[in-house]
């Protein structure tokens, strides 16, 4: 063993000033002595966050920017945006961007839950929305405005939009299976 250590030392007394290739870096990070590093070995230190997990953080951090808006612009896209919907996409964005930086089975699970809760919540407002009149957000008369909580949480015609919308970004995303790979050679 003391060879080896003797050997990677006067390696890295050559190389000084050129910049270490990937094994030299995951050698020095991550203690490894041997001198070849198989692909499968470094199969958890080169993978990227997937796909479902990238899908989480996104449209979790849009939904955090999308309430913090709300909060200021109570009709920001035509929606009717109240604090206690703010606090809703608040919150679900807040969950998503946390699981998405966890493990891939968390940020799927998440997706799923919150991609089939938008669904139905898109679809359900589109069969139980009458035309009325909105008193928080976008004050205009809606042909399908679902006062879920009169005066607090009412959804209208652009609410369901984008709650469908959200539905497909965050389903498609937990179920696409690819991930990314570093470029750099090994």
């Amino acid at each position: 063993m003391q060879p080896e250590i003797e050997r990677n030392k006067s390696n890295a007394r050559n190389n000084a000033g050129k910049k270490p290739s990937i094994r030299g870096r995951l050698r020095d990070e991550y203690d490894i002595q041997s001198e070849t590093i198989k692909k499968g070995q470094l199969e958890g230190v080169l993978e990227r966050k997937t796909f479902a997990q990238e899908t989480s953080v996104f449209v979790g951090t849009a939904l955090v920017v999308f309430s913090l808006l709300g909060f200021v612009v109570d009709n920001l896209l035509g929606a009717h945006l109240s604090p206690a919907h703010n606090v809703i996409h608040l919150v679900a964005g807040a969950l998503l961007v946390w699981f998405g930086f966890s493990s891939e089975q968390k940020a799927k699970k998440c997706s799923l839950i919150f991609g089939a809760f938008y669904a139905v919540l898109g679809v359900l407002g589109f069969m139980v929305g009458t035309p009325g009149m909105p008193s928080v957000g976008n004050l205009v008369r809606d042909d399908s405005l679902w006062l879920v909580v009169p005066e607090h949480l009412e959804l209208g015609s652009t609410d369901h939009l984008i709650h469908l919308l959200l539905a497909a970004v965050l389903i498609g995303g937990a179920l696409m299976k690819f991930r990314r790979l570093r470029r750099e050679e090994l």
